[in-house]
């Protein structure tokens, strides 16, 4: 199956690593009617509320616009002001939508995240491997105060292919967010994709 995000692997074997930490807790729900605002479990042991309007914000462990190439991993670098329950989508080279975050097809929600900075997505030890299609890619970003409602769509390999459009998602989220009295910020991240380096002499 040709996809950037073609499947998670080990740090290691690429030049590229990350020296940012990361403290990253798992909790899968879903729904809207009769969820009550939650909390979150900070490292520290202490309870967050993520009542608090989220802000996300999502870049690479290079930066924004950066370039990759085929067998690079990438690992996205998230940032939180308040607890929140976050999805990331890859907007591929093609135009096809995978939801990448959680990384489990089977799991149907959002999932539940401290505040922090630069938070490694999927973590510290693993990263998305870069495969075709090649090209410009993009990577959005969602956090709500309240769980996701759930996406569907076809597993293709490690991650859930949507049946949806960005203006299709982008537009359910703004009416669950109606519907539940909560808050769904965005924010997304844009890099280039190529086969090898002669597609950037420069590089």
């Amino acid at each position: 199956m040709e996809k950037i995000f073609h499947r998670i692997a080990r740090l290691g074997f690429r030049a590229r690593t990350c020296a940012f930490g990361a403290a990253i807790a798992a909790a899968l729900l879903s729904g809207c009617a009769g969820v009550t605002h939650p909390t979150v479990t900070s490292a520290n042991g202490e309870s967050q509320p993520a009542s608090a309007s989220p802000s996300i914000e999502v870049t690479t462990q290079l930066g924004n616009d950066a370039r990759f190439i085929e067998g690079d991993t990438i690992q996205l670098l998230l940032s939180l002001n308040n607890p929140a329950y976050v999805v990331l989508v890859l907007e591929d080279a093609s135009g096809r939508i995978f939801r990448i975050f959680p990384t489990d097809p089977a799991q149907p929600g959002a999932v539940s995240l401290t505040a922090g900075r630069y938070q490694i997505i999927p973590s510290a030890q693993q990263g998305y491997t870069v495969t075709a299609p090649f090209g410009r890619e993009t990577v959005w970003a969602l956090a709500s105060t309240r769980p996701l409602p759930g996406f569907t769509g076809t597993h293709e390999e490690t991650f859930l292919r949507l049946h949806e459009s960005m203006d299709q998602l982008r537009q359910r989220m703004a009416a669950y967010a109606g519907q539940c009295d909560c808050v769904v910020e965005w924010d997304r991240v844009s890099f280039r994709t190529a086969a090898d380096t002669l597609a950037w002499p420069d590089r």
